[in-house]
């Protein structure tokens, strides 16, 4: 039986994939939503999905200026995060994440607006395949240094494309997958990769982030050996 998958929540996950693949990913996740927002959960969502191929992982970031309506923005992104999961589950060895992320867009009919970004892993080919609508993304690191950033889509600036269900109101045009950038990485046994939404990514400098993960490694490391003693 494949490991569980994780939708996203106010808190964290971690899982490995079964080692059948050349690669797999080791995963972790975890939401830290705006103090005020907290009680909802926050506007972020992902998923994590681990399996012997080599797995996949998204996230979501609900559109905030919903909550003037009293809708709570947290609410699409979660459910479009949680029918790409399943797309993707159920994709097998036909991996698609712009067909995971337009499924996730087809079946989300409810108020609300989210980007949305899907990573799949074929572990035997060592590739990572992406697509991403928005300013949510991912970023490589590779012996240290960021050595890949996925670009921000934006109609301009402080508009980033998203996507909404049509039917909440005639005069709103949503994007689509068909808008999404793709990408087909080749990945190297030991690569980080980082997905988030523009929470992290406009606020944190990519050095910043290179040496916070530097860091946790070096720690991770260092555990390891004690554990070895």
């Amino acid at each position: 039986m494949n490991p569980p998958g994780f939708i996203g929540a106010p808190v964290e996950a971690r899982g490995r994939a079964s080692v059948y693949a050349d690669l797999c990913f080791l995963t972790y996740a975890k939401n830290r939503p705006h103090p005020e927002k907290v009680s909802r959960g926050g506007e972020d969502a992902w998923f994590v999905r681990i399996d012997p191929s080599g797995g996949a992982f998204g996230v979501a970031d609900g559109v905030g200026g919903y909550e003037e309506y009293n809708i709570d923005p947290g609410l699409y992104a979660r459910n479009l995060m949680l029918v790409a999961e399943q797309t993707t589950a159920a994709q097998g060895q036909e991996l698609d994440p712009q067909a995971a992320i337009a499924a996730g867009h087809a079946s989300t009919e409810l108020p609300g607006a989210c980007t949305a970004c899907v990573l799949q892993l074929d572990g035997e080919k060592n590739t990572l395949l992406a697509a991403n609508v928005g300013d949510s993304g991912f970023r490589i690191i590779r012996n240290g240094k960021m050595v890949f950033t996925s670009p921000s889509l934006q109609h301009y600036f402080d508009c980033p494309y998203q996507l909404c269900w049509d039917g909440q109101d005639a005069d709103i045009q949503s994007d689509t997958a068909d808008d999404a950038d793709l990408f087909h990485i080749e990945l190297k046994e030991g690569d980080l990769i980082v997905a988030a939404s523009d929470g992290l990514f406009d606020n944190v400098y990519p050095e910043d982030i290179e040496e916070v993960i530097n860091a946790q490694m070096e720690n991770f490391a260092g555990n390891q050996l004690q554990g070895i003693q």
